[in-house]
């Protein structure tokens, strides 16, 4: 997900970027020409940028951290917080998901 795992930026302006999900290295994509964001894509917009993705991210344990991480942003309850911040760091430290269904 954009800003999470995956990342844009003017070219050559970025050098080492790690995974906001798991803390790994970003892997350089290259540079390429495109939107770069949904209302650039519908205002017909393109730039240059610089694309880095991490390697993991297709990975189930990767996606629900990812999830996990979203959830912990999303929720009201400090105790539903703690709960998922546990599990997180679980799937992380083991990098196997504790979900096997819907990743």
């Amino acid at each position: 997900m954009k800003g999470y795992d995956e990342f844009m930026f003017d070219p050559g302006k970025q050098g080492e970027v790690k995974c906001k999900v798991c803390q790994d290295d970003c892997k350089f994509r290259g540079t390429r020409y495109g939107p770069r964001s949904y209302a650039s894509a519908m205002a017909g917009t393109s730039t240059d940028f610089d694309y880095f993705e991490c390697l993991s991210r297709n990975e189930d344990w990767h996606r629900q951290a990812l999830a996990l991480i979203q959830e912990i942003n999303s929720t009201p309850s400090a105790r539903l917080a703690t709960m998922l911040r546990e599990e997180l760091q679980e799937v992380l430290a083991n990098k196997t998901p504790t979900k096997t269904d819907g990743y």
